[in-house]
């Protein structure tokens, strides 16, 4: 597979967006959120899905989608790598954790699971 944008690119996209045009990391980690939720609805052969989060922006979108996909119903386990989180991804576990939504440990059992949402890097 051939990768469409560099990880030096993607930083420069995110940092053009910021300052040129005004659009925070927060919407744009909504709107990517929101695409791997409707993407995981898509390809999941049933309810539950398992996301695994890095600490950084990758993994507040994951964050973001774990939310909307308990949204749409279905039944989401989080686990997130390290403790400490960067700013935008610690928002997103704070809603997760103001509508009651437990953080797994890594030790669960993934076997279980419809999907795998990987949002560690």
């Amino acid at each position: 597979m051939t990768s469409i944008a560099t990880r030096k690119q993607m930083a420069e996209l995110d940092r053009l967006m910021v300052v040129r045009y005004g659009v925070s990391i927060i919407q744009m980690m909504e709107l990517a959120g929101l695409a791997t939720a409707k993407l995981a609805m898509k390809i999941s052969k049933g309810k539950k899905i398992l996301v695994l989060c890095g600490h950084g922006n990758n993994g507040g979108d994951g964050l973001c989608a774990a939310r909307h996909l308990i949204n749409f119903g279905y039944d989401i386990a989080v686990v997130i790598a390290k403790e400490k989180l960067g700013e935008a991804a610690a928002y997103q576990k704070e809603i997760l954790e103001k509508m009651n939504i437990e953080i797994m440990p890594a030790s669960i059992d993934f076997s279980k699971y419809n999907l795998i949402v990987d949002a560690l890097i």
